[in-house]
């Protein structure tokens, strides 16, 4: 479970990688970037019944691609 705020570097040439997001209750901004070139998954994951973008989760297979995610203060997380 990731920190209060923070930046995450994302480097899974070994494989998948999972990210799980804490309560958007915590009014909280993350940065996540994938920075390796493998065509590996990274999935990050809303907490319990809180959503990303209406989703229980959300994925990125790209080199470099970056998600910066803010959440409500409530039940919800978005992508910016």
């Amino acid at each position: 479970t990731m920190g209060p705020s923070e930046t995450i570097f994302v480097n899974n040439n070994g494989g998948p990688v999972k990210l799980n997001l804490p309560p958007a209750t915590n009014e909280s901004e993350f940065r996540v970037v994938k920075i390796d070139p493998s065509a590996n998954q990274f999935t990050i994951f809303a907490d319990g019944t809180d959503t990303i973008n209406g989703s229980s989760s959300i994925t990125s297979t790209k080199q470099h691609e970056a998600r910066t995610l803010i959440s409500d203060g409530a039940t919800a997380w978005y992508v910016m």
